[in-house]
């Protein structure tokens, strides 16, 4: 044999050598036997196995067709599935999906005698996102930290929605960031209309990783739409995954900025603002100042200089708490500085849907110079809503509390409630707009949301240990009606009601009670509870005569 022979023979085994551990490296990543790989319209998208507690799974999209669906495979790590080796091209149609199938595979001598299940989601959307290093370890390692990458988009019928570019995906969000399942913003290099939404760089993906049910978030947001709450953020649901890796359930959504497809407002003489939570603040680099109530407000958008937008604020807000309802600067009537049905709007969303945040986090302003005036919107953050979070009987009052972190300050939703013109507001609207709809989604609402988004719920489920969503919207269901059951009486009838005021730790809760009645609603289990100001004991068993101010003793001062 000749030398030029014997070296074209070397390089061949090398090269052939260099592919198949590069195979070995793709798809013997943390010990995956497999991968899979989708026919999608102009070429294949890359699945791996996700290994839980020794089983593995194959999460496959809703437009992926089985039978198109091939196995990817390392020849020098046989694989057996029902007794059957498989090897790349095997196709999954092969085997029934949803069922527990034997998985044999041998690898460096060993053989591993395991568990593979194959899913498939439907109804919704696949969104695949590859970062520029392959992995998602940097970003997961501080919230700032942001790569580039691609992502593609596809509808539920296989039709390819989007290609693009990403020039940054990082992490986001507060107490869900600190979760395993993250929440993500991305910015795209241009403009691009993702499922209808709308031409946009930038765009979020919501984890709702709290959110059992995962139709909360898309719910609100279909019915403040509905209801007519300006600029409410579009939102669909879709399957996450990143570099190959199934993520779960997402919903894909619309950020709140100041642009001509999202707040439609002028560039120039106009603000966006919402208001913060101080301990989320610190140690952000967010533009952001103290308002003379206490509210933090966080700048998203400055088309006025920073002087001029505290001053359209401070003059809306010292109109709203003062006790004659005018800015004694310049002399302006509450309701001639803020528009008061979008005011109205937002807070019916989060009475209505007991929102455990209600007017103090994540709660949207904006200024729109052409109408003069600071409107409230656009809605967001309504994953913790209709007795999700601790205590949150029918009977409380999530939006008019009086206090929010203290007592010092009340609440500016509280001082605009004390107003008869926007009571009146909101009780026309309630019972107008609201009410209708909110019956509507109590029968039988939920439950269609509910349908769309179960199978995939059903693969999210799997993937982050999460409890059947169907029980969640059950309960989400009984506890609305029990709601519009309290609201109807507190703002229809004639009923004389007490208000008690308690301290809840960080955050303070109101809650009505008729005159006469118990506060049994609330634990008395192992819990003492006291007059926040003598520290006598207050009965929960005791007919509430009048307004109360109460707390735990383990917090009294």
């Amino acid at each position: 044999m000749g030398k030029n022979k014997i070296v074209v023979c070397l390089m061949t085994a090398v090269l052939l050598l260099v592919l198949a551990l590069a195979e070995l490296i793709l798809i013997q990543r943390e010990n995956v036997p497999f991968s899979v790989e989708v026919a999608s319209q102009g070429g294949s998208e890359r699945i791996e196995c996700w290994r839980e507690d020794g089983c593995y799974y194959v999460f496959l999209p809703t437009y992926a067709q089985p039978e198109q669906v091939k196995l990817v495979t390392n020849p020098l790590f046989p694989v057996w599935i029902e007794g059957k080796r498989v090897e790349s091209g095997t196709v999954c149609g092969e085997f029934p999906f949803e069922e527990a199938l034997s998985l044999t595979y041998q690898k460096w001598g060993k053989t591993y005698e395991q568990t593979v299940f194959f899913c498939q989601s439907t109804n919704v959307p696949t969104l695949y996102i590859d970062t520029a290093s392959g992995s998602m370890d940097h970003i997961h390692q501080e919230k700032g930290n942001a790569e580039a990458g691609s992502l593609r988009l596809y509808t539920p019928e296989g039709t390819l929605d989007c290609g693009a570019q990403i020039r940054a995906i990082n992490g986001r969000g507060n107490a869900t960031w600190e979760t395993e399942k993250k929440p993500y913003s991305v910015e795209l290099t241009q403009k691009a209309d993702l499922l209808g939404m709308g031409q946009a760089k930038k765009w979020i993906l919501l984890a709702n990783r709290y959110d059992n049910s995962n139709i909360a978030n898309k719910m609100c947001f279909d019915f403040a739409a509905a209801v007519g709450c300006a600029y409410t953020p579009q939102c669909q649901w879709v399957d996450l995954y990143l570099n190959g890796e199934y993520a779960g359930l997402y919903l894909l959504s619309e950020r709140n900025e100041v642009d001509d497809q999202r707040v439609d407002i002028a560039q120039n003489g106009s603000f966006l603002l919402s208001m913060e939570f101080e301990d989320r603040w610190d140690g952000t680099n967010y533009s952001a100042f103290f308002s003379r109530y206490g509210n933090l407000l966080r700048i998203h958008h400055d088309g006025m200089g920073e002087d001029r937008l505290r001053e359209v604020w401070q003059s809306a807000e010292d109109a709203i708490c003062s006790e004659d309802g005018l800015d004694a600067l310049t002399g302006k009537s509450w309701d001639e500085l803020i528009d008061v049905e979008s005011w109205a709007r937002q807070y019916l969303m989060w009475e209505v849907f007991a929102e455990y945040d209600a007017g103090c986090i994540s709660k949207f302003f904006y200024y729109d110079p052409q109408e003069d005036r600071v409107f409230a919107g656009p809605l967001w953050d309504m994953d913790n809503i209709l007795n999700r979070c601790e205590l949150h009987p029918a009977n409380i009052l999530a939006a008019q509390r009086k206090y929010i972190w203290n007592r010092d300050e009340e609440s500016l939703f509280y001082r605009l409630y004390q107003k008869e013109e926007f009571r009146d507001t909101v009780k026309r609207l309630y019972r107008e707009e609201y009410r209708p709809r909110l019956l509507e989604l109590a029968e039988r609402g939920m439950e269609e949301y509910l349908t769309q988004c179960l199978p995939a719920a059903r693969l999210n489920r799997i993937r982050w240990e999460m409890p059947a969503p169907a029980e969640e919207v059950t309960r989400m269901e009984q506890y609305l009606k029990e709601r519009v059951e309290f609201l109807d009486e507190y703002w229809t009838s004639e009923e004389d009601y007490c208000v008690i005021e308690v301290s809840m730790g960080p955050q303070w809760r109101s809650f009505a009670v008729r005159r006469g009645e118990t506060a049994e609603f609330l634990p008395s289990e192992g819990v003492n509870w006291v007059d926040y100001e003598t520290g006598e004991p207050f009965d929960v068993t005791t007919p509430v005569t009048r307004d109360r101010v109460i707390q735990k003793i383990d917090d009294a001062q």
